[in-house]
């Protein structure tokens, strides 16, 4: 849990956010008896060195807002720590952005060089906004992921297709639980399948609802993930899916490493689809 955007500060909840990622923990103050901050030899709690990263404190997340994160610059103030979240996680939209159907007979190829983030242990997120109402199934199969054959030299790509080989009930892939904006408050599980509303399920053949996505997975048959936006009789409307790929590392090597995937847009009411890649 971040700090709060206002009101009183506690310089000890401070030390627990940068320190234990959550402003609320429980752990007890220092000397406060029985196993407290001091006795599991967390480092000595110092405004300055919260705010500059030294004395045994993580550095300061460079993804916050420069509003809401310490300059790291005297004087030290308790009040630039204001909405600072130390965990938050940074994402970067990479690709176009789609929306709107494409094509009820057949599978959109997309594919984009991640050149840029070699060197770097990365995973691949999906961020689907939904149409207004139910006809806004979204399909994505055949996910590529860059991988580098070191006793080659080349870079070919891990093809994740959703059957019984690489399955979405193996925990490589994960889909939000609750309807977030933000990918930081997003709550993650693993794929599984079903027709949850909401959320990005596992499916083989058509989606449940008629008009609202290809027949079979790309091929002409195997599995696919969707999002689900059927629901309350008129649907699941401008909510949020998060999909979420394994964790690949990408060695700094000569070539174009590609991420690419497959994607179904059937259905008269598709809404937004972005992706991105967590560095």
């Amino acid at each position: 849990m971040a700090v709060p955007s206002s009101g009183e500060l506690s310089l000890f909840k401070i030390a627990k956010e940068v320190h234990l990622d959550d402003y609320n923990n429980t752990v007890p103050a220092p000397g406060s008896g029985g196993t407290n901050w001091s006795q599991l030899g967390y480092p000595s709690i110092s405004l300055k060195n919260m705010s500059t990263g030294a004395g045994g404190f993580d550095p300061i997340n460079a993804g916050n807002a420069t509003s809401n994160k310490p300059n790291g610059s005297s004087p030290h103030n308790m009040s630039e720590f204001y909405s600072y979240d130390h965990d938050l996680v940074t994402i970067t939209q990479i690709g176009s952005t789609y929306s709107g159907a494409y094509s009820c007979y057949s599978w959109q190829n997309v594919s984009m060089s991640v050149s840029a983030y070699k060197g770097n242990t990365v995973r691949f997120i999906w961020h689907y906004v939904s149409g207004s109402d139910y006809r806004g199934d979204l399909q994505i199969d055949q996910v590529r992921l860059p991988s580098y054959n070191f006793g080659q030299n080349y870079w070919q790509q891990t093809t994740y297709t959703f059957n019984t080989n690489n399955n979405f009930n193996n925990s490589a892939f994960q889909t939000n639980t609750n309807n977030s904006s933000s990918f930081s408050a997003a709550s993650l599980t693993t794929v599984s399948s079903g027709t949850t509303t909401g959320r990005w399920n596992g499916r083989s053949g058509g989606t449940p609802s008629g008009g609202t996505g290809l027949s079979s997975g790309y091929g002409g048959s195997g599995w696919y993930v969707y999002a689900e936006t059927s629901g309350n009789g008129s649907g699941y409307p401008n909510k949020n899916f998060w999909l979420v790929s394994p964790f690949v590392f990408l060695p700094n090597y000569v070539g174009t490493p590609y991420f690419a995937y497959r994607m179904g847009r059937c259905g008269a009411t598709i809404g937004t689809l972005k992706t991105y890649i967590e560095p």
